[in-house]
């Protein structure tokens, strides 16, 4: 939500409120924050022992969490690099605005 916040207040800084970028990022936002939900819905479930699971069963749960953690520190790369780039147009604002 805080780097949903900080776009948008950037593309209204910078007249792009109503613009197709905007709406594409709108949506590819809600797409995301689905696709999050429903990664974390296939997350193994957290067990105090695992002394009852075989090599193999442990090696797919293993996996299981791996996975998850690629996916989700990809999208969390790609709002990271949003929220930078954020950072460096509120610079560019204060600049203009001190001029």
């Amino acid at each position: 939500d805080r780097v949903h916040q900080s776009h948008i207040r950037v593309l209204a800084a910078t007249g792009r409120n109503q613009s197709g970028e905007m709406k594409l990022f709108e949506e590819e936002f809600t797409n995301d924050r689905t696709r999050l939900k429903g990664l974390l819905k296939t997350q193994p479930k957290r067990e105090t022992t695992y002394d009852r699971h075989s090599p193999g069963d442990l090696e797919n749960i293993l996996m299981s969490v791996h996975a998850l953690h690629v996916q989700i520190a990809d999208m969390r790369s790609q709002y990271q690099r949003i929220f930078d780039s954020d950072d460096e147009h509120r610079k560019e604002i204060r600049a203009d605005h001190r001029s």
